[in-house]
C-alpha cells in the first residue's frame, strides 16, 4: 500500500471489468500510475462530441429537441458526422423531456477502503427541469434528492452500438462505477438509463440510492482485490491490446523487436 503522503493507485472501469482477463503486466503498469507512451487515438472523439452537444443542449434550457438535430462540427469527417447525427437523433427520441444536467463527482474519486483511486466516464446525470428544491447537497431537495413533484435523479449512459446489457443493469461495472462517481450524498431515487443511440435502444431501472452506493462500494473492494492478485505477479502477453496499449514501447516481450540494437545478429 503506498505511504501517506503517496498518491493511490490508480484503478478504471476497463480494468474493473474482468480483472481475469487482459495483460497483467499492462494492468500492473496502469495501476503504479506509470506514465503511456502514446497520445489520444481519436476512439472516443464522437462520443465526446455527443456529450458536448447534449450537455449544451439541457444547459441552454427549453426543448431539447431543437437543438440536437443540427450538427455543426466540422472537425469531423464525413462518416463521423453521419454517426453523431444519428445518435442526435435517437437521443431527442429516447429522452424527449426537459431536464437540467446535474455535477458528478468528475472522472476520478478516491476511496480511502480499498485505497484506490477509481477513474471512470463521467456519467450524466439529470433531474426534471423545475424539479430542484433548496439545499440538500448537489442534487437538492435534502438526502432524498428529490424535487416537489417527487421525480428521480437518472443518470444517463449513453452507448453507439451497442446494445444495453440484460437486467439487472445494476449490477454491471459499468453503472456501478457510474454510482461511485456521484457526488455525496447519493440521492434516495435514482434511475439508471442505458441507451444504444446508434439502434434506438434503451433499458431503464429504477433503484434505490444509498443501497445501490452500498453495493457498488463491495463490488469495488472485490473487484480490486481480484485485480490485485492478478497482477502480484505481472507477466506481459502479446495480443490484440498491444495495438492501443500505452506501454507496450517498455513493454518486456516487445523490447526485441522495438530496440535495433537487441535485435541486431552482432
Amino acid at each position: 500500500m503506498p505511504g501517506d503522503d503517496d498518491p493511490l493507485p490508480k484503478v478504471t472501469l476497463s480494468m474493473l471489468r474482468d480483472p481475469r482477463r487482459g495483460c497483467s503486466w499492462r494492468l500492473s503498469r496502469t495501476y503504479a500510475g506509470a506514465t503511456g507512451n502514446r497520445g489520444g487515438t481519436g476512439r472516443w472523439v464522437v462520443r465526446d462530441r455527443l456529450e458536448e452537444a447534449i450537455r449544451h443542449a439541457h444547459a441552454t434550457g427549453g426543448d431539447p429537441r431543437s437543438r440536437l438535430r443540427t450538427v455543426d462540427d466540422d472537425s469531423l469527417g464525413v462518416e463521423e458526422r453521419a454517426v453523431l447525427a444519428a445518435a442526435l437523433a435517437w437521443y431527442a427520441e429516447l429522452f424527449p423531456d426537459a431536464v437540467e444536467i446535474l455535477p458528478a463527482a468528475g472522472w476520478e474519486q478516491a476511496f480511502e477502503e480499498p485505497g484506490v483511486r477509481l477513474a471512470g466516464p463521467a456519467p450524466l446525470v439529470v433531474r426534471p427541469a423545475g424539479s430542484a428544491t433548496p439545499g440538500g447537497g448537489a442534487y437538492g431537495g435534502g438526502a432524498t434528492g428529490s424535487g416537489p413533484t417527487g421525480e428521480p435523479v437518472e443518470i444517463r449512459m449513453l452507448r453507439l452500438g451497442e446494445a444495453p446489457p440484460a437486467p439487472p443493469i445494476a449490477a454491471t461495472p459499468d453503472v456501478r462505477t457510474a454510482i461511485l462517481l456521484l457526488d455525496a450524498p447519493v440521492p434516495d431515487r435514482l434511475v439508471v438509463s442505458i441507451a444504444d443511440l446508434l439502434h434506438g435502444r434503451r433499458a431503464r431501472e429504477d433503484l434505490r440510492g444509498p443501497a445501490a452506493r452500498l453495493e457498488a462500494e463491495a463490488w469495488l473492494t472485490s473487484a480490486v482485490e481480484e485485480l490485485r492478485s492478478r497482477i502480484a505477479d505481472p507477466r506481459p502477453r502479446t495480443g490484440v491490446e498491444c495495438g492501443w496499449c500505452p506501454h507496450v514501447a517498455g513493454c518486456p516481450a516487445h523490447r526485441d523487436r522495438l530496440d535495433p540494437a537487441a535485435a541486431s545478429p552482432t
